[in-house]
């Protein structure tokens, strides 16, 4: 019996030694997914018309450095163009930064906001070990909020967040008590396992379906082991159900990264009346702005209209 247990066991371990191998493989990809270069953002930004460096340059642009409670600095930028106090603070998505996010600063730049943007941990300026997806984002999204709030007084602030930048936005209204008016999601992920379940399903290898739940479990355990946190521990899908605020939440339904069905999710786990739903046809990941500018505006104008957010058409 001994020796039938001792057969058995040498096997299973090298089972188990090899989901943990494959785990922390994965774990390390997830932390430390390659970042877009920097210049070839700002020409693919330009290239489409969404970044204009003789725009900018006329704008009341003011850079900032803060420090992050988890030890780094965060870069962003402060356009303050208006006397009133009416901010907004978009986020980028993973592997991208702040100059992604420069159409959406011009966009509520033209309904009358102030707009802060900066680069999320490990990306553009800022510092950080790896990306949390969330995690350690919504902490530095406070910081920068209470940076505002200690620099200005009676402040309206709205959130836009983009992906990754989404599910930070949610994470931290629902988890943190946030302090936001308004929030906009745009094609967000309602948590990261499931996310990291239909990646591996869907882009890396069909054939791993059946072994996806066991192959999450010891992506979970190496995360555990690596940080802080658990992959169940990044849900906005748990968050948004804390959320009272209104929002308007965005996705095109041909995203083939984050599929729609997340933001579908987020917006029937929302348990408030005060929330929209767009959901484009055309248009890949984080692209809805990209393919429909003249849409995503009206979008947001009805949503402010109908829950009778503040904004000023006439600036520019």
């Amino acid at each position: 019996m001994k020796k039938t247990l001792f057969f058995i066991s040498i096997p299973l371990s090298v089972i188990i030694l090899s989901l943990l191998s494959i785990g922390f493989f994965a774990v390390n990809y997830l932390l430390n997914f390659k970042l877009r270069d920097v210049g070839i953002i700002r020409r693919r930004e330009i290239k489409g018309n969404r970044l204009s460096p003789q725009t900018f340059n006329t704008l009341p642009i003011t850079p900032f450095k803060i420090d992050s409670k988890h030890g780094y600095k965060l870069s962003g930028i402060e356009l303050k163009a208006y006397e009133h106090n009416r901010f907004i603070i978009c986020l980028h998505g993973v592997t991208e930064n702040k100059i992604s996010s420069n159409k959406y600063m011009m966009l509520f730049h033209s309904l009358g906001y102030n707009v802060v943007l900066y680069d999320h941990r490990r990306h553009g300026s800022s510092g950080g070990e790896h990306s949390s997806y969330g995690y350690y984002e919504k902490d530095d999204l406070n910081t920068v909020i209470d940076f505002l709030y200690h620099k200005y007084d009676n402040i309206y602030l709205g959130l836009h967040g983009e992906s990754m930048g989404a599910a930070t936005a949610l994470l931290y209204q629902g988890s943190l008590n946030g302090k936001a008016q308004f929030l906009i999601s745009d094609c967000a992920f309602s948590s990261l396992d499931q996310q990291i379940i239909y990646l591996v399903k869907e882009k890396i290898y069909s054939k791993l379906k059946v072994f996806t739940p066991i192959l999450i479990y010891f992506i979970n355990k190496a995360l555990q082991i690596r940080t802080t946190y658990s992959l169940y521990q990044i849900s906005p899908k748990q968050s948004v159900r804390q959320i009272k605020i209104p929002i308007l939440f965005i996705h095109t339904k041909n995203d083939t990264f984050i599929p729609y069905q997340h933001t579908q999710s987020l917006y029937n786990n929302n348990k408030s009346d005060a929330k929209m739903l767009w959901l484009p046809t055309k248009g890949d990941h984080a692209t809805s702005y990209n393919i429909h500018s003249k849409s995503y505006k009206n979008k947001v104008i009805e949503f402010f209209n109908q829950y009778d957010i503040p904004y000023d058409l006439q600036s520019k």
